[in-house]
């Protein structure tokens, strides 16, 4: 069996109350197991022998949206692919302020080259970003009302879904889950 984690878009914000016990269960009900939930955002620690990542995100989402009645992108990684994005480092030239804040947006795919420029066109003093094959890296150096980015903005550039989770989620999920 193989470890995953399922990072979810549209859990307990905008309306959408969801509990974790709730949220375990729909899991459970599509066969999975060893199954966790981290924080109320959204993220669903399970095991299965399934190992097609893909296939994976399209079951969760399409069984979310029937017993949930409303679209959940989901965003399926494995612990080694945490444990890269975590060790990256792509923005160690430029210099960290206290107040600075590292979040990676989950994609089901890369972006090309002229979506993700469009979303690079973005970057200030205030936000740097960096695309990581499916995923982008987003740091921000005030507080998060003074930014250009939001996940509304990322998908509407990338015309795609996606979910953000901040490194210290990311970070507490693979010391928690896979290591």
């Amino acid at each position: 069996m193989t470890r995953y984690v399922a990072f979810l878009h549209a859990i307990n914000v905008g309306g959408h109350v969801v509990k974790m016990e709730v949220l375990r269960g729909h899991f459970a009900d599509m066969g999975l197991t060893g199954i966790n939930t981290y924080i109320q955002s959204g993220n669903v620690i399970f095991e299965t022998d399934d190992n097609r990542t893909e296939v994976l995100e399209t079951q969760i989402a399409a069984h979310l949206e029937q017993v949930l009645g409303y679209d959940v992108p989901a965003f399926v990684r494995t612990g080694a692919e945490l444990k890269a994005l975590a060790a990256l480092q792509p923005f160690a030239r430029i210099p960290a302020e206290n107040k600075d804040t590292l979040y990676i947006a989950f994609l089901h795919n890369e972006p090309d080259s002229a979506k993700q420029a469009a979303l690079l066109a973005y970057t200030s003093q205030t936000d740097a970003l960096h695309f990581y094959g499916k995923h982008l890296f987003w740091r921000y150096h005030r507080s998060y009302g003074e930014s250009a980015i939001t996940n509304m903005r990322i998908e509407r550039v990338l015309k795609a879904h996606s979910t953000i989770r901040n490194i210290n989620t990311i970070n507490t999920v693979i010391n928690k889950y896979f290591s």
